[in-house]
């Protein structure tokens, strides 16, 4: 290989990983973040400890009241369900991951079936195993 094949590939290769390091500190890199508290005090938080997360959220919930005055009023007293009911309906396939054609159908052992051909009349019988 010539001198300059091999410095445009050391100088791919340099944009290359410097792009990859753009990327993983952009998307990947742990995110730290400051949050307030009610002190007014700045708190250091790893946003990626998923135990912390749910621990902020439930700071969050214990501040939350529900106005109970609301199920009194006129307005939701007054709500009517317009829902149609869920009516039964067939069940599926004793098996579904039977092959098809395999159901377990009630066809009894030794069925007599009558076919007929173009010159004679033939009885088969058919035999089902369970």
């Amino acid at each position: 290989m010539s001198a300059g094949i091999i410095k445009s590939f050391i100088i791919l290769g340099i944009i290359f990983c410097s792009f990859g390091l753009v990327i993983y500190k952009i998307f990947i890199s742990p995110t730290v973040t400051v949050a307030p508290t009610s002190q007014d005090t700045a708190v250091v938080v790893d946003t990626n400890d998923p135990g912390q997360v749910i621990l902020n959220l439930v700071e969050k919930m214990k501040s939350i009241s529900i106005d109970l005055a609301f199920f009194t009023s006129p307005l939701f007293i007054n709500l009517r369900d317009t829902s149609n009911p869920i009516l039964p309906e067939e069940q599926g396939r004793q098996n579904p991951f039977e092959s098809i054609g395999g159901d377990n159908l009630a066809v009894p052992v030794g069925v007599t079936k009558k076919t007929e051909t173009a010159n004679t009349k033939t009885n088969n019988v058919r035999s089902v195993s369970f």
